[in-house]
């Protein structure tokens, strides 16, 4: 690349040097890139926390997990949950009313855990570049 001086005289630029108005370019575009991040979607975890804290002690089961949001392992989610946020979430066998009379798990969070769960749901809004949900 060559550079004008101020006689007017073409100069070679090393392969290592840039131009003030290149620095500048390059300086504005990684501004207006952090100023314009992406936002990422929800993670499949994100979706089931939130689910969960919206159905509030009404909680939910396997099936309704899938009908809402096409969850079809949600006592894994669960588990994750535990095992890796220490966040606890309480849980009762129910039978369902059809001609089967299917048993299922019903899972809610407790009023203990629900700051907890809220917090976790916040934090990964933030990591994704969205704003907070609950700001606990």
């Amino acid at each position: 690349m060559k550079q004008e001086n101020k006689n007017g005289a073409l100069k070679s630029l090393d392969a290592g040097q840039r131009t003030d108005r290149e620095s500048k370019n390059n300086h504005n575009q990684g501004v207006n890139m952090i100023a314009q991040k992406e936002i990422k979607p929800m993670t499949k975890k994100e979706v089931f926390l939130t689910t969960l804290i919206n159905q509030g002690k009404r909680g939910l089961n396997t099936f309704e997990a899938n009908k809402m949001y096409g969850d079809s392992c949600l006592h894994s989610e669960i588990s994750s949950l535990g095992n890796e946020h220490n966040i606890v979430a309480c849980r009762e066998w129910e039978t369902l009313t059809n001609p089967h009379k299917t048993r299922c798990m019903r899972y809610w969070l407790a009023d203990d855990d629900l700051p907890k769960a809220k917090k976790l749901v916040d934090f990964m809004r933030i990591d994704r570049g969205e704003k907070p949900l609950f700001e606990v």
